[in-house]
């Protein structure tokens, strides 16, 4: 799990430069919220299985997931 939040907070965080945010935490996912918990344990439920179908088809896993912040 550590390692989902990593890879989409990482993503998140390059979306805008740090000159056009009023703090490092902007647009980030708050994972201290449990209603965010929540929503982000459902979304990376399904990344989870389309990875695991990837995998057994031999398909290569790319790319960057992208998670929408419930707020």
């Amino acid at each position: 799990m550590t390692y989902f939040v990593c890879v989409v907070q990482m993503g998140q965080m390059s979306k805008r430069p740090l000159s056009e945010v009023q703090s490092v935490c902007d647009d980030i996912a708050d994972l201290s919220n449990p209603e965010e918990v929540k929503n982000f344990l459902k979304f990376i439920a399904v990344i989870t299985r389309e990875i695991e179908k990837m995998n057994l088809e031999r398909k290569p896993v790319f790319g960057r997931i992208s998670y929408s912040n419930l707020y």
